[in-house]
Formats: C-alpha cells, sequence, structure tokens
C-alpha cells in the first residue's frame, strides 16, 4: 500500500512519520498534536481528504498555527487538483507519486 511505503522511505530519511488510517482519525491527530506536515489522501473512510482539509483549516482559526497539507490522490484531472487546492490544501501530488515530487513538496512546506 502506498502509505505504508512513503511512511517506511521517510522515515529512513529522518521523518516522524504517525499514520492515520482515515480522515476522521487524522483530524483527531491533528487536533491532539502539532505536525509540521500532513500527507492527505483524498480518498479516506468516513470523511474524505477534502473534509479533513476544510476541517483543519476552520479550526486554525482558533490560534492554532497552521499545517502544510499535501494532497495525494489517483485523480490527475486538473478540477480534482483545484479543488483541493481551494479546499486549503497547499500541494496536490498525483499517485503514483513520484518521491522527488514528493520531497520538493516536502521541503517547500518546511521551509517556510
Amino acid at each position: 500500500m502506498i502509505r505504508q511505503m512513503i511512511s517506511v522511505i521517510l522515515a529512513e530519511n529522518g521523518y516522524q512519520v504517525d499514520v492515520a488510517e482515515t480522515g476522521k482519525a487524522a483530524l483527531e491527530k491533528w487536533e491532539a498534536k502539532d505536525f509540521d506536515l500532513i500527507l492527505m489522501d483524498l480518498q479516506m473512510p468516513e470523511m474524505s481528504g477534502i473534509e479533513a482539509t476544510q476541517a483543519i483549516r476552520s479550526r486554525e482559526t482558533g490560534g492554532k498555527r497552521r499545517t502544510c497539507i499535501v494532497g495525494l490522490t489517483a485523480h490527475a484531472r486538473r478540477e480534482i487538483k483545484e479543488e483541493c487546492l481551494t479546499s486549503g490544501m497547499d500541494h496536490v501530488l498525483t499517485k503514483p507519486v513520484q518521491m522527488k515530487d514528493l520531497f520538493s513538496a516536502i521541503e517547500s512546506c518546511l521551509s517556510t
């Protein structure tokens, strides 16, 4: 599964990884802990990645710092990418994810 592969690669490159199986679980983990970055799959059970992103963005207004969100989608259509960006994602990558693109998005997020 792509989530496991990306987790292993990120951990091997010195990143601390925390995995959520559902959009709802991602939101709950974000509420409980500060993250520098979220890799958000668009298609997840209970709550889509777009819904989870919108929920995070709406809750950040309460003084919590803005978390960079990188969307991961199997859909390469421009409309899907635009919907992701409109929902509040900072970057959108199409699966299968090219690791150079993932690391570029991560570096962009962490350097701001």
